[in-house]
């Protein structure tokens, strides 16, 4: 069911800012990070930040000189990132965001309110001791109830975001499996907490019988928030709630170098 809009917030208890670029195409960075953009950013800073030489790119040193380091890091991120795709808006629709526990339902609730629907109505998919974290009625403990729900989502006039519960220990557990199958998503989105490790991330992608993107956040926690972008194999759709576009990324990562000079 739809709502009108939310205010995008931002708050410790909701885990990452409220996704208001996500449908758009493109992402224009906020004046403080546009400013810090411009100023003169040590490319060995950058690589401090986890980007890595394939990511640069060879020319990156060549377009920082003549460029400036935010033009030439939006050029190499352009070449090198795939596109960041848009959630399905279309009605009956289903995006299924997965991530371990809590995580998942906070990513989950903010892009529904992002795409105008209530954050109450978020499907919970869970067999765990977080299943209290929402109201009976919109709990799927089972991959029966969840083709109960996909059933439901088809005669909807909007679309339908499901959370789905999964530790990095059980990307290939036998239940997500189940579950995924049973909701038959429009598409599926991992949540990635930029703090954990890369290859731990990588490894947790690679283990999910279906991944078609994913949900960045924590990048201001990380010590280095580019990290997780080389193991990747597939795009990152949202970062720190906004569209995860070149412009984006660059304009984080300048202000995060010029911030530790």
């Amino acid at each position: 069911r739809a709502v009108p809009p939310h205010p995008a917030t931002r708050g410790r208890d909701e885990g990452w800012a409220t996704v208001t670029h996500l449908v758009p195409p493109a992402v224009t960075p906020s004046a403080p990070a546009a400013a810090a953009a411009t100023e003169p950013v040590d490319p060995d800073g950058l690589t401090g930040l986890g980007l890595t030489p394939r990511l640069l790119g060879t020319d990156f040193a060549a377009r920082a000189r003549t460029q400036g380091t935010f033009a030439a890091l939006v050029v190499s991120l352009t070449e090198t990132l795939p596109p960041a795709p848009t959630a399905p808006t279309g009605a009956g629709d289903v995006l299924v965001v997965l991530g371990p526990g809590a995580e998942a339902l906070t990513a989950a609730r903010t892009l529904a309110t992002s795409l105008r629907l209530d954050p109450a109505a978020v499907q919970w998919a869970t067999r765990g001791e977080l299943a209290g974290l929402t109201p009976h009625d919109v709990r799927v403990p089972t991959a029966a109830i969840a083709a109960e729900r996909r059933a439901q989502a088809r005669g909807a006039g909007v679309p339908t975001v499901v959370a789905l519960d999964v530790p990095l220990r059980d990307a290939g557990s036998p239940w997500v499996a189940q579950v995924l199958e049973a909701l038959a998503p429009t598409a599926v989105w991992g949540v990635l907490d930029a703090t954990r490790k890369p290859a731990d991330l990588a490894g947790w992608v690679r283990a999910l019988p279906r991944v078609d993107a994913v949900v960045v956040t924590e990048t201001e926690s990380s010590a280095d928030p580019a990290a997780l972008l080389d193991g990747l194999t597939v795009p990152v759709a949202v970062v720190d709630g906004a569209r995860a576009t070149p412009h984006r990324w660059a304009a984080l990562l300048c202000e995060r170098s010029a911030g530790r000079s």
